[in-house]
């Protein structure tokens, strides 16, 4: 009979912090940044650790493709693959390692919509794990930080609270892996240091409204965010979607998420004060009966002439205390307005700054890309900004065509720039087509790198000569 060791017979669980459930279409995270406990191994796992992940992924390690299965079952078949990784100090969930970008088998998607397979976890080799390390097949050498495998798991007894790192059966592969018991988070104790079912339970309800919570606020980000940018709608009525957003996400929060509702608060007071705020409430006017005659109004009795002298009175009264209210108030309400109209000026105008930031950035990969015409950088961003905004598009698409064919033109006839200007001469068209892409993700989708083919299309439209370059030599 085979007998285990210590390090393959035991199983190394943690607790990490919420995960949401997985949307293929965006980033999610796959492994967090900071360090966590289980009995006496302590795990610290950092920026660096995680870039390196990244970079030896990049760098193909492992050389075949990092393969997607079920609940970690090495005899399940692959349900699909991971394409690209990124590290996210400021992604959707804070900062760690995210995948960006998979491909799904029919039975892959299949789990994920109909079985609830909607949880994630990762498979990677790393000296955290007593020192274990992946030897590149190609070179022999020992390689730290490898991620070998993802598997898509279903949702746990409590939701997607507890995500866990344990050993598999390979024991120099970790797998980071969603559990609904037997856990600890350093030293807290199993569920939360309940004594009891009924502290379980209590711990247990807790978790999940912490759930309910934050789902609710990511939902409320994410609302607020098609309400932004639908340019079918205007200021006015966006703001009239966000108001009402505001009060539909409030009534939903209710106890317990008094910071959530307070930061609502907040924007509700900001859409009143720069004027696009609800409209008041107009007075009810007189119904029409269904008869079609006018509703009977009750007999009003003539006032008496001690009635008269009240009310006259009551309005000297209103008029001498509106008089009177102190200049201080009003003029502090007025700075109030005034102040919180200038931060959504400011707000815009630094939006604006980093869109054209962005597309500097761009056209400085499009000129950089250039083998032989003597295209000076700066120039070509400062001429072609003005012509993005005077021109139609079909345009400027038409411009950088002709631009890119006679840059090709000279280099089939020889004509290299000169050595020493500020373009490289040695990047391929592969190589010139991907800047333009990882730039198109930057500029127009936020760096959403699972929009790869939609950024991939509008820069192969924008620039069809080095497309079709492309396309002829591969």
């Amino acid at each position: 009979m085979q007998t285990q060791t210590a390090t393959e017979a035991e199983s190394v669980r943690i607790i990490f912090e919420l995960f949401g459930k997985l949307d293929p279409t965006k980033p999610f995270k796959l492994i967090p940044l900071g360090t966590w406990f289980r009995g006496r191994r302590k795990l610290d796992i950092t920026r660096a650790r995680l870039e390196e992940v990244v970079k030896n992924f990049k760098g193909g390690l492992p050389p075949q493709k990092v393969l997607i299965n079920l609940d970690h079952a090495e005899n399940g078949g692959k349900v699909g693959n991971v394409k690209d990784l990124a590290y996210m100090e400021d992604g959707p969930k804070g900062p760690g390692l995210y995948v960006t970008e998979i491909e799904l088998t029919d039975k892959g998607n299949a789990a994920l919509d109909e079985d609830g397979y909607d949880g994630v976890s990762a498979e990677i080799v790393w000296t955290l794990n007593e020192g274990a390390m992946f030897q590149d097949p190609k070179t022999g050498d020992s390689v730290d930080n490898v991620l070998v495998g993802m598997a898509l798991t279903p949702q746990p007894f409590f939701g997607h609270d507890e995500v866990g790192l344990f050993a598999n059966e390979n024991p120099q592969i970790e797998v980071f892996a969603k559990e609904p018991y037997d856990y600890n988070y350093l030293s807290a104790g199993f569920y939360g240091g309940a004594k009891s079912f009924n502290e379980y339970d209590e711990w247990q309800e807790a978790q999940q409204e912490t759930q309910r919570l934050k789902s609710t606020d990511w939902i409320f980000r994410d609302l607020l965010d098609n309400i932004w940018y639908d340019e079918t709608f205007d200021a006015s009525e966006k703001a009239q979607l966000m108001m009402q957003l505001i009060g539909e996400f409030q009534a939903r929060v209710q106890a317990g998420g008094e910071e959530l509702m307070s930061q609502a608060n907040i924007l509700e007071r900001v859409l009143t004060m720069v004027g696009l705020g609800p409209t008041r409430e107009q007075p009810e006017t007189n119904s029409i009966p269904d008869d079609g005659k006018p509703e009977a109004q009750p007999e009003e009795k003539p006032e008496s002439q001690e009635e008269l002298e009240m009310g006259k009175n009551k309005e000297k009264e209103e008029e001498l205390q509106t008089e009177t209210q102190p200049e201080a108030e009003i003029e502090k309400l007025q700075q109030d307005a005034a102040a919180e109209k200038l931060r959504a000026d400011t707000a815009e105008a630094e939006i604006d700054k980093m869109r054209a930031g962005e597309r500097s950035e761009r056209l400085k990969v499009e000129a950089g890309a250039f083998k032989a015409l003597p295209m000076p950088v700066d120039e070509y961003v400062e001429h072609f900004t003005i012509i993005e905004e005077k021109l139609p598009e079909d345009q400027v698409k038409w411009l950088r065509g002709q631009l890119e064919a006679y840059d090709k033109a000279m280099v089939a006839g020889g004509l290299l720039k000169e050595i020493g200007s500020d373009l490289e001469t040695d990047q391929t068209d592969a190589d010139r087509l991907e800047s333009l892409v990882q730039a198109e993700i930057k500029e127009s989708f936020a760096g959403d790198r699972s929009k790869y083919g939609e950024a991939m299309k509008t820069v192969s439209a924008a620039h069809p000569e080095l497309a079709k370059a492309l396309v002829a030599a591969g």
